[in-house]
């Protein structure tokens, strides 16, 4: 494997990283009122309640499952500057899978109507459970983040949310 690849695999990593933990972090905000009302918190949720308030502008999701925070995500970016100076752009497009091709994906991002597709390269990185490795871990409707360098159709990454956090 080369340098660079291995430089850019580190690039992308940190920033799907990122971008997953920013997504379900929110689910150790807030409990919701009603089950305050109904148990007697544990240290551990007081804990985790005082480490992660939600602001207010992300108040909506407190009460929201995993994948109903991930519908939400629209997207990110992540720019680095290499060792050169230039700036490398790492795009994140969350959305649920619409068609496998052989060599491709073709998934409807959050919040669009029109399906974008991704080239899946050898060495394009694929996340998923139960197998990692393959296009054939996925189906048609199910959540992922395309990983793109730059306006590049090619996919550095094609991540199932689940799958990425199951390596943690």
């Amino acid at each position: 494997m080369s340098h660079r690849l291995l430089q850019t695999l580190a690039g992308v990593a940190i920033a799907v990283v990122l971008v997953f933990a920013a997504v379900f972090a929110i689910g150790f905000g807030k409990a919701p009122t009603t089950a305050l009302a109904q148990t007697t918190p544990t240290p551990q949720s007081q804990m985790r309640k005082q480490m992660h308030p939600l602001p207010p502008e992300l108040a909506f999701l407190e009460n929201e499952t995993p994948d109903q925070r991930f519908d939400h995500l629209t997207g990110g970016q992540v720019t680095f500057q290499n060792p050169q100076g230039q700036q490398v752009v790492v795009n994140m497009i969350p959305g649920k899978v619409a068609s496998i091709g052989t060599n491709s994906v073709t998934i409807t991002p959050n919040g669009a109507t029109q399906a974008r597709t991704f080239n899946v390269t050898p060495s394009t990185y694929i996340v998923s459970r139960p197998s990692t490795g393959s296009l054939s871990a996925f189906k048609v409707g199910d959540r992922v983040m395309a990983v793109t360098i730059g306006n590049s159709n090619d996919a550095v990454a094609i991540v199932e949310p689940r799958g990425m956090m199951s390596m943690w």
